[in-house]
């Protein structure tokens, strides 16, 4: 009961901070378009672009969040704990996009090409990359840069490191939200993946310069366009 209580009580919580983003939004940019102070302060105009790109980005969310509970109830939002710069975890924002019971059983398990487990809406959320939107928010508080090494899932760092020489070497910077194997390589779902990755990761971390921070946004572009790589 008291589980139960506590995933309504987690659901609800990030619907309310959902809606609290949406109508701050929409109150402050009423105010700033009122205000004559508006077109002529730095931080007027500032503040105004921010609450442009917060109502951009929430009123979207908020229609995604609707058809994830229609598809599939549950939570909305979906929480991992990822290891960042020296291992250290962090809990990581996504919005949901397998079935509510996907890892019923305690036991995690790695995302495959056509995983059963992934639902109809959460197949566009992935294609798409939408459901990394709510991972700006780590940005936001520090957890991950927006260019780096992909966090990985606790659970599935310690195989891989055990087989895998140099793993940890990936740890040595802020993880990113997207990066060099991103682009590259599908979701990882074997050691062998992994390696693959890895050795994308730690081209990266040695060579890690203005061209390659022009050219991994790019491909990104290019991998949510042609929806390359999503499971």
């Amino acid at each position: 009961m008291a589980r139960v209580l506590a995933h309504h009580v987690r659901k609800d919580m990030a619907l309310l901070s959902l809606c609290e983003l949406l109508l701050s939004a929409v109150f402050i940019y009423m105010f700033l378009l009122s205000s004559d102070v508006a077109p002529r302060s730095l931080a007027a105009r500032i503040a105004l672009s921010w609450n442009k790109f917060c109502l951009a980005s929430a009123i979207p969310l908020a229609i995604v969040a609707l058809l994830i509970e229609l598809d599939n109830p549950g939570p909305v939002f979906y929480r991992q704990e990822r290891t960042r710069l020296r291992g250290r975890p962090f809990i990581l924002l996504k919005l949901r996009g397998m079935r509510a019971d996907a890892e019923a059983s305690g036991t995690p398990r790695w995302a495959r090409k056509r995983d059963p487990r992934i639902t109809p809406i959460g197949h566009i959320i992935r294609q798409t990359r939408i459901d990394e939107l709510p991972q700006l928010l780590n940005g936001v508080r520090g957890d991950r840069s927006m260019i780096r090494p992909r966090p990985e899932r606790s659970h599935f760092v310690e195989e891989p490191a055990l087989a895998i020489p140099f793993y940890h070497k990936r740890e040595a910077v802020r993880p990113g939200i997207t990066g060099q194997a991103q682009v590259n390589y599908t979701h990882g779902a074997s050691v062998e993946e992994a390696r693959e990755k890895l050795a994308c990761d730690l081209y990266y971390v040695k060579n890690r310069s203005i061209l390659l921070a022009i050219a991994i946004p790019c491909s990104t572009v290019q991998v949510i366009l042609f929806r390359e790589g999503a499971c």
